[in-house]
């Protein structure tokens, strides 16, 4: 698996809030896009490899609860 790599994963309920609050961040500075802000634990989150890892990376630490699983290829 490559950085570059389209990925997909299942959200677990704290995948899913760090997600909605992301985006809802981005919202308020980027109104004029569409951000979704809806999330909920069980959803397919769809994105490359190297941005999973930017947004999830800080919420990855020891004795942390996961924020997805089945990581596979997005093909």
């Amino acid at each position: 698996m490559e950085l570059n790599d389209h990925v997909k994963v299942i959200l677990t309920q704290r995948g899913a809030d760090i997600l909605n609050t992301i985006n809802a961040n981005y919202k308020k500075q980027l109104p004029t896009y569409t951000w979704m802000t809806d999330y909920k634990a069980g959803d397919t989150y769809r994105t490359e490899l190297w941005n999973l890892f930017t947004i999830f990376g800080p919420f990855a630490y020891y004795g942390a609860n996961n924020s997805f699983t089945n990581l596979e290829y997005d093909r």
